[in-house]
């Protein structure tokens, strides 16, 4: 039986201020409220953009920023988020589709996490991490990502250690979850770092160096 151990008052409230939240904004990213208003802020119409996991962030990216591409392994959200580009005439999005094709700790080979490799190192702006093999995707983008852009992770709470009460979220005395995680956590120690957090799950926005 699935534990509902995290449903608290706390937690139930959280939950019902998120559904309230993202009925208000139905065109938002499915990050946390302080993240999109921060990104608002950050992102420019020059950036150059990729995201991994198309869905309500890609139209919203599309339309600050000056070239996203976004790689999608489920093949019914890619059909769905082109339909929705297209609707919208946003042009300035490449779409991928790149299917599961190795086991979670292999993704490095994998042919979704080489999307990487049309970008010369230290040639993108902004990274959002929201989909598949998400350890490795944090790890090629520390390469990829320019001193001041920003490498998003969304749910870091189930990877990296943190002091949030969302459901499922590392202690903040617990270990990365594993090695790879742990390789981004100490290549980025020194980066500056906002954990934001709705109670239900966290989205971490990181500055490159």
């Amino acid at each position: 039986m699935r534990s509902v151990a995290h449903w608290t008052p706390r937690y139930v409230l959280a939950r019902t201020s998120l559904f309230i939240e993202q009925q208000l904004h139905p065109l938002d990213p499915w990050l946390t409220s302080e993240a999109i208003g921060l990104l608002d802020q950050l992102l420019r119409g020059t950036d150059v953009a990729i995201e991994f996991g198309a869905g309500r962030s890609t139209p919203w990216i599309a339309q600050r920023v000056g070239k996203l591409t976004s790689v999608e392994d489920n093949e019914e959200w890619f059909r769905r988020v082109s339909n929705k580009l297209s609707a919208a005439g946003i042009t300035n999005v490449d779409l991928i589709h790149r299917p599961r094709d190795v086991a979670d700790e292999e993704g490095m080979i994998s042919a979704y996490v080489h999307e990487f490799d049309r970008f010369a190192d230290r040639s993108l702006d902004f990274v959002l991490i929201d989909g598949m093999y998400r350890g490795h995707c944090a790890i090629r983008a520390m390469s990829k990502v320019k001193p001041g852009g920003l490498i998003v992770i969304d749910n870091a709470n189930w990877f990296l250690p943190s002091s949030t009460h969302s459901p499922a979220s590392r202690a903040a005395d617990e270990p990365p979850l594993d090695e790879t995680w742990q390789e981004f956590a100490d290549f980025t120690r020194d980066w500056r770092r906002l954990l934001t957090s709705n109670g239900v799950f966290d989205t971490l926005i990181s500055f490159a160096r």
